[in-house]
């Protein structure tokens, strides 16, 4: 027969077998360490997941969110001046500028596709219809193993929140020439990532 230390029960069944609580304070205890330990809770999770075989997604290079938030996001956070940073479930849009207008980020490797039997290179972006943003911060890299940024365009949402996917290839870069900007501070940060720096 056991007493429960906290509440005075002394019903056997109501106790887990390692311990001297009843499960009710047990458990309730445990919600309120739990509430108070985010950090450690955290930090067990993550250690169970990878022993589990499950890879963080900020160390996984084949997971989608590996390159549109923990490359992406985190590259232009450090590259754009005076924006809000979203959090990472944050619906239609990833920062605020200092106009407050809504910028979500898209960003995509190479594909490459047939055009009338000849190859051409392309990026598609997830734009999936979004009517939130004011603008898409789109970023084209070469693939997720060099990390390497090729284009960056910033295009007023009206253009292309009606598609699903943006796709823009070789042969139609002219086309969004106006909304190219210099992508010399993505490159220096993502060689920042390339060799492991936290940014």
């Amino acid at each position: 027969m056991f007493t429960c230390r906290e509440c005075g029960i002394t019903n056997t069944d109501e106790f887990f077998t390692t311990n001297t609580w009843c499960k009710k304070c047990s458990n309730e205890y445990s919600k309120i360490w739990k509430r108070n330990n985010k950090d450690s809770v955290n930090k067990t999770k993550i250690k169970n997941n990878i022993k589990n075989g499950v890879v963080p997604f900020n160390k996984n290079k084949s997971c989608g969110l590996y390159l549109g938030v923990h490359v992406a996001e985190k590259v232009l956070s450090r590259v754009f001046n005076n924006v809000e940073r979203m959090p990472c479930i944050n619906p239609g849009y990833d920062f605020i500028c200092n106009k407050n207008k809504k910028i979500d980020v898209k960003s995509g490797c190479i594909m490459k596709r047939s055009i009338n039997t000849s190859r051409s290179l392309a990026w598609s972006f997830d734009i999936r219809r979004n009517k939130i943003a004011d603008y898409f911060l789109i970023l084209a890299f070469s693939n997720r193993q060099e990390l390497k940024p090729m284009y960056m365009w910033f295009i007023p949402a009206n253009l292309i929140n009606n598609l699903k996917t943006a796709t823009i290839t070789e042969k139609t870069l002219d086309k969004w020439a106006n909304f190219e900007l210099n992508i010399d501070d993505t490159i220096k940060c993502c060689d920042v990532l390339k060799v492991g720096s936290t940014i």
